[in-house]
């Protein structure tokens, strides 16, 4: 059994990896500023969360001092990480050029500064553990797709994709191993469940697809394509 950290993992997507890896018979630890969430994902994980292999508590993984306290309660509590998933992030809509600086500053600090918290908190602890640990952080396919009227979205996408490059590239002569999944999609939540199109990808599809990438860092899904760090998990037209 790992044990593993998910930031965002009472989000759509989050909550769905959290499922996946709870059934792969992991520990999961969720921290979350929202109860409510925090209660949803406890009631959907049932027996898990009463064993104690689902740990949730309140919590502010955005920033350094909320980070801090995440990572000391974790030490004391359950001694190590054998990977981090950070699941950060959310939507904005509106024209680039109409964005003012204090809306480009809110969506990077939601969409890109919040990884890069995780980073430099957690990171270090892999990094200082006999046997490292793997990191997987997880985006979206508007890195790579200029998404009018959500433009801000891309560029912080795109950003995110560099940093885990780089987090990688200054990691290599350890054992921590960084990969980043972009799921290229729309994908169908339970939030989403309503405007959803037959081959949007499946939350529980991105959440098997972690499973691997957490046991074996790779996964044989045919939906997916490898560029370095990066595991690029595309629609399949065939999904229904």
């Amino acid at each position: 059994m790992k044990q593993i950290l998910v930031a965002g993992g009472t989000g759509g997507v989050g909550e769905a990896i959290v499922r996946a890896l709870l059934g792969a018979g992991h520990r999961v630890i969720v921290p979350s500023r929202s109860t409510e969430r925090i209660e949803r994902l406890r009631r959907d994980a049932g027996a898990a969360a009463a064993s104690g292999e689902l740990v949730t508590f309140a919590g502010e993984i955005g920033t350094i001092g909320g980070a801090n306290a995440i990572r000391d309660r974790i030490a004391h509590e359950f001694g190590r990480l054998d990977a981090l998933i950070p699941s950060l992030g959310g939507w904005w809509e509106g024209d680039l050029l109409d964005a003012t600086p204090e809306v480009w500053d809110t969506v990077m600090d939601e969409m890109l500064r919040t990884h890069y918290v995780f980073a430099h908190v957690f990171v270090p602890v892999l990094r200082a553990q006999p046997r490292g640990g793997r990191y997987i952080g997880i985006g979206g396919g508007a890195a790579y797709h200029p998404v009018r009227r959500s433009s801000l979205v891309s560029i912080a996408g795109a950003a995110q994709l560099m940093l885990t490059r780089a987090l990688r590239a200054e990691v290599a002569d350890t054992l921590v191993d960084v990969l980043e999944l972009v799921v290229d999609g729309p994908v169908r939540t339970r939030d989403s469940e309503s405007i959803a199109g037959p081959d949007w990808i499946r939350s529980d599809e991105v959440g098997a697809i972690v499973v691997d990438l957490v046991a074996h860092g790779r996964s044989d899904d045919p939906s997916i394509s490898v560029s370095g760090p990066i595991v690029r998990m595309r629609p399949d037209n065939a999904r229904v």
